[in-house]
């Protein structure tokens, strides 16, 4: 249920990717975040027991192919890597496209404090048509 304050209820959604049946990996998506032009992935999560078998990157890959299809406006994806999480998910995300913008801020969630990097990937533009 969360999301930036201001960002409507329906500009969320949250995606289930299944292998024969089984939830094996979960999405959080925010359309129009920061701005009309950018779709920024909350969270993708690879159930324990599927992770190192491809599940994050195909996700990852029809998330894309879902923005790239459904919100003809959005451009850019973006997301934020919590530094406490660096050491597995930079690789994982450079390999699917994305790159660093240099932007980094405070994460803060329950009792973790941290630093979030920014991390962008632009679309293709035969997506935009």
């Amino acid at each position: 249920m969360m999301r930036p304050e201001g960002l409507p209820a329906e500009s969320k959604i949250v995606l289930g990717a299944f292998d024969d049946g089984q939830l094996v990996a979960v999405v959080d998506l925010l359309r129009g975040f920061p701005n009309e032009h950018t779709a920024f992935i909350g969270l993708l999560e690879v159930h324990s027991h599927h992770q190192g078998r491809g599940y994050g990157g195909s996700t990852y890959g029809l998330v894309q192919r879902y923005v790239e299809s459904t919100w003809p406006e959005v451009r850019t994806m973006r997301l934020a890597v919590v530094d406490t999480n660096a050491q597995v998910a930079t690789g994982f995300w450079q390999r699917q496209g994305f790159q660093p913008t240099g932007e980094v801020r405070p994460y803060r969630y329950d009792k973790l404090e941290s630093s979030a990097r920014l991390y962008e990937k632009q679309l293709p533009e035969q997506s935009r048509s």
